[in-house]
């Protein structure tokens, strides 16, 4: 997410394509994920909430708050998000 908290890119993409991205929109940036995806690379959250740079939030509300946004805002941007991935669901081809 961007400092508006509208997502700017595939999460999941390649580094260099998310890094071009971010260089497109409006830090600071947030990498959001629930719990299914921080387990499946906790390793991963350990190491970076451990260097300060990755922090846990309770619920989408502390994550607006910290972030100066409605929350609305991160609604609408996870509806639209999951909207996508069901219409990718139901036709992965497009």
């Amino acid at each position: 997410l961007d400092a508006n908290g509208k997502r700017i890119a595939n999460e999941l993409g390649r580094r260099d394509y998310v890094t071009g991205e971010m260089w497109k929109n409006k830090p600071p940036f947030r990498l959001c994920l629930n719990k299914a995806a921080a387990e499946e690379i906790i390793w991963h959250c350990k190491h970076y909430t451990g260097r300060g740079v990755m922090k846990y939030y309770d619920s989408g509300a502390a994550l607006a708050a910290d972030m100066g946004v409605p929350v609305s805002v991160l609604e609408e941007t996870h509806e639209s998000h999951y909207q996508a991935a069901k219409k990718t669901e139901k036709d992965p081809n497009g």
